[in-house]
């Protein structure tokens, strides 16, 4: 049985037993096999959606918007900024696309939607690690997982308060892969007699705690992001 949100899962045992998924070297994300197959544990995107009045969460990028997206970045790390394989990516089930930087593993990217207009962030993790053997929790998803599988990402701000040294950090999964923890369906019960709906209403936090993120790092006051 595969673990609800609300307990410390390990991930790679997540991939080992569905035995279809595959992870994706260049940017360290587990992604939907290619074929039209359903992992068991992991929602379809068609039953999230048919409860979901908001559709998909992150409408398709191009490499031209990426670039543009970013709040927080020079112009010289803009250009440098290595891109995942868009064609690979499942638009339906993300709220945000995120990716790790192949050839400097301590630099993430995150982009997604506000307001019809992408919002992207450059982010650094620190580079220790917490102690193994504990649990940690992602401040975006809410996951509780094993400690190494969490970092923490800081983000400069936007503009001079970022030139001038400001920054906003937060634990956060370290592969950047939320979207696709918050699919894994908890097991029916009483108490969650829909596990597609209770996917939506992860997604539905989720891309809030996003929005709240991204905010503070354009220095923009938002609601409080539970």
């Amino acid at each position: 049985m595969l673990p609800s949100c609300t307990q410390a899962f390990d991930r790679d045992a997540v991939l080992h037993a569905n035995n279809t998924g595959q992870w994706n070297l260049d940017h360290a994300t587990l992604l939907p096999p290619r074929r039209a197959v359903i992992r068991p544990g992991y929602a379809d995107s068609e039953a999230v959606a048919a409860v979901n009045p908001f559709g998909a969460r992150v409408e398709p990028l191009t490499v031209s918007e990426i670039r543009r997206s970013m709040i927080n970045a020079t112009r010289g790390e803009i250009e440098r900024m290595p891109l995942p394989g868009l064609l690979e990516v499942i638009w339906s089930t993300r709220e945000y696309l995120g990716w790790i930087d192949p050839r400097t593993p301590l630099r993430g990217h995150l982009v997604h939607w506000r307001e019809g207009q992408p919002v992207g962030v450059m982010l650094r993790a620190a580079e220790g690690r917490m102690s193994p053997g504990i649990s940690a929790q992602c401040s975006l998803c809410r996951t509780s997982q094993p400690a190494h599988q969490v970092r923490l990402f800081s983000a400069a701000r936007a503009g001079q308060a970022g030139r001038d040294g400001n920054s906003v950090a937060t634990y956060i999964c370290a592969d950047l892969a939320c979207s696709h923890i918050i699919r894994i369906l908890p097991p029916v019960s009483e108490l969650q007699p829909e596990p597609a709906a209770v996917v939506t209403s992860r997604a539905d936090a989720l891309l809030a705690r996003v929005t709240a993120f991204t905010a503070g790092i354009r220095g923009v006051e938002t609601a409080s992001n539970g």
